[in-house]
């Protein structure tokens, strides 16, 4: 997914990564990139373990929406390795 600050302030970065761990939902990739539209616009490409139909990923999305000026959702794969993600199991 790429997820688009709303603005840019101490914490917005935090704002985001929290939606993911406190539902559990482990990042594989997080890149930043600047949006070209401001000195401090960035956007940030995220690889999540987990499919859109689990129910913490689901959630986390909906958060992002809450906290993020935009997100898009580029898809939900299986994994190469059709291994489960691990649940930490404070989160069950």
């Amino acid at each position: 997914m790429v997820l688009f600050m709303r603005d840019n302030h101490p914490g917005a970065l935090l704002e985001i990564l929290e939606q993911f761990a406190s539902r559990g939902v482990n990042l594989c990739r997080i890149e930043s990139r600047p949006t070209k539209r401001s000195l401090g616009d960035y956007c940030f490409s995220v690889d999540a373990e987990g499919h859109i139909d689990d129910a913490r990923l689901a959630e986390a999305m909906m958060g992002l929406h809450r906290v993020c000026g935009d997100v898009v959702f580029l898809g939900s794969y299986p994994r190469a390795d059709l291994t489960e993600p691990t649940i930490p199991a404070w989160h069950l």
